[in-house]
């Protein structure tokens, strides 16, 4: 059986449990209240070989005046990790907890700010402190995550990007040259990056000198990038080319021969993206959208999003039979009670002939809904359906 990886990216996922830190004379909001949300992890999560799979929690904790008023508002996320290293997983989490301590810190101070600003006019705009992170690869090469910071206090808001890379076998930080074939050197590098630069009227005169003289600094510490299913980006804070946050895509495509080659994904000729929407009759004339299964070209991810809540989701591999009549499941990866509007979920995965069958589950206006994601025996392409 070839492996199966899980990536679960659940943005407004409220996991039942979830310890988070106490912040001083804050109140900690329920993005869904009296509802809770299972993620099971049973033994049959050993799929093949592993499966890999993080989920966000996130929290939103408010800070108030006597009156009631919200001052300051604290966004930010717990983590859940599964991997089949236990001490990797170790790693990743305490090193992610550190960067959450540094922003809170960071909003500590935000919010003491807003504390002594605090006027009771109407004009009066809450500070606020957010970060959110967001899973762009989750392999059993590596994890990688991009984060977005907002804060306000009082003056103009401000917006950055910054990632973190790990190496999934044992949880330690990857930096640009850990990626690289080891003769690939910063300038070579900045070259890649200015080729995939649009110069635009934001970028500042000499742009391109500033570029080489960052990779040509050094890329044992970088840290401003991160991997996703179209390549590696490139993170540019304000100021640093520009006013404003540039990224830059280099596609795997243009980094062969100066990506380690295990860093490369596996290519795949199937061409072509699908799409299945699934919509309940409300009346003889209308139709509501319930939920949308999408299956990238490569048979590499899956994306499901619904557009209310559903019960009883279930994400299980396993066969067909030789008629297609009747599906057998032979282990669940991701099950939860209730799926919530505004969540997504994202299952990598690599369709082939020897590749288990994947079936999404789940009910919705009281019906039970099923889809199916698989590669055709006869002629390997891939297939998407509702069943």
């Amino acid at each position: 059986m070839k492996k199966l990886t899980a990536a679960m990216l659940c943005l407004c996922l409220l996991l039942c449990g979830c310890d988070y830190p106490t912040v001083t004379e804050m109140h900690t909001v329920q993005t869904v209240t009296g509802e809770n949300v299972i993620i099971e992890t049973p033994d049959t999560m050993y799929l093949g070989e592993t499966v890999y799979a993080v989920v966000t929690c996130p929290v939103i904790a408010t800070a108030t005046e006597d009156s009631g008023q919200v001052i300051f508002t604290q966004a930010y996320q717990k983590f859940r990790f599964y991997l089949d290293n236990n001490q990797a997983q170790a790693n990743i989490e305490a090193d992610l907890q550190q960067r959450m301590n540094r922003f809170f810190a960071d909003a500590a101070v935000i919010q003491s700010q807003a504390q002594e600003d605090y006027s009771d006019n109407e004009d009066w705009t809450p500070y606020y402190a957010k970060v959110s992170y967001v899973p762009s690869r989750v392999d059993g090469t590596a994890i990688s995550l991009y984060a977005l910071h907002k804060s306000y206090n009082g003056t103009a808001p401000t917006q950055t990007l910054s990632a973190v890379n790990y190496d999934a076998a044992t949880g330690r930080t990857l930096y640009l040259a850990d990626v690289l074939v080891p003769n690939c050197s910063g300038t070579d590098f900045a070259e890649l990056v200015l080729k995939g630069l649009k110069a635009s009227a934001s970028l500042y005169h000499g742009y391109e000198d500033l570029v080489t003289d960052i990779f040509s600094a050094g890329l044992e510490g970088y840290s401003g990038w991160y991997f996703h299913s179209g390549g590696l980006e490139i993170l540019f804070s304000p100021y640093e080319i520009s006013p404003v946050s540039v990224q830059v895509t280099l596609p795997y495509a243009s980094l062969e021969g100066v990506l380690r080659e295990e860093f490369l994904p596996d290519s795949s000729d199937v061409q072509g993206a699908l799409a299945a929407d699934l919509w309940q009759e409300d009346d003889s004339e209308r139709f509501s959208f319930m939920a949308r299964t999408e299956l990238d070209k490569d048979g590499t991810e899956v994306v499901f999003y619904p557009s209310e809540t559903v019960r009883n989701l279930r994400i299980e591999t396993g066969e067909l039979s030789p008629d297609g009549s009747v599906y057998t499941p032979t282990a669940t990866i991701f099950a939860a009670d209730a799926f919530y509007l505004g969540n997504a979920l994202i299952i990598s995965t690599k369709l082939d002939n020897d590749a288990p069958i994947l079936r999404i589950s789940y009910f919705s206006g009281g019906r039970a809904m099923s889809a199916y994601a698989l590669c055709n025996s006869l002629d390997g392409s891939i297939l998407l359906s509702y069943g």
